[in-house]
């Protein structure tokens, strides 16, 4: 988030950082939907319009606050992209990492976040936009039913694009809600262009079907 305050240490315990072999550079973030499974955007694992990352190139980083730290790491198993991703528009921008080691039985500190079984986007820690101002703003580019838009439309309080970081989360009674993941923007913090968050609450059944783990029972 630009403009926003710096999280503690342990703030978001669920986040987790995505890199890749040949750069070992912070590539995107992703969430930890429970010890084996990262969520992530699409678009982190397409590497070259619809050529998908293989996994034995990719790891993620966890329990890290400084990605400057000795880092902390688990290699990928595999990787679920959404059939329906559009590499062109970023519609369906979602996709799934199962992990080749449980990570909270490896490191304790480790939280998974909660699926919005029970929450709707407009419960979000940032104002939802309103789908005409969305679709005013970036055309057909946006999905009212797959996509939502958070921010503030005369701020620069906004995702910025430059890095897909900083999933749209949602705190009820303590507990953290994945709202949204981010897709794109007009332009890192461009006023009036708020940004634009793959709709995790429409992605839930294929979520669900494609890890095995039915999330919402207890939810």
């Amino acid at each position: 988030i630009v403009d926003g305050n710096k999280a503690a240490p342990g703030s978001y315990p669920w986040k987790v950082s995505l890199r890749i072999d040949d750069v070992n550079n912070h590539v995107c973030s992703g969430a930890l939907l429970d010890e084996q499974w990262v969520v992530t955007a699409a678009h982190c694992v397409d590497i070259d319009m619809g050529n998908w990352i293989g996994q034995n190139i990719i790891w993620v980083e966890v329990g890290e606050h400084d990605r400057n730290e000795s880092p902390r790491t688990v290699d990928v198993r595999n990787i679920f992209v959404h059939p329906q991703y559009d590499d062109e528009t970023y519609d369906y921008d979602i996709a799934l990492l199962k992990l080749e080691h449980p990570t909270v039985f490896l490191y304790r500190d480790l939280i998974p976040i909660c699926l919005p079984c029970s929450i709707t986007p407009e419960d979000g820690n940032m104002p939802v936009v309103d789908h005409k101002y969305c679709l005013k703003a970036y055309g057909n580019k946006f999905n009212p039913s797959t996509q939502i838009c958070a921010g503030y439309k005369d701020s620069e309080v906004v995702s910025c694009q430059e890095k897909s970081d900083g999933p749209l989360v949602y705190f009820h009674h303590g507990v953290p809600y994945l709202v949204g993941i981010v897709s794109f923007g007009a332009e890192c913090a461009r006023p009036y262009y708020p940004g634009v968050y793959a709709n995790v609450y429409y992605f839930i059944d294929w979520i669900e079907s494609v890890t095995g783990i039915d999330f919402c029972t207890n939810n």
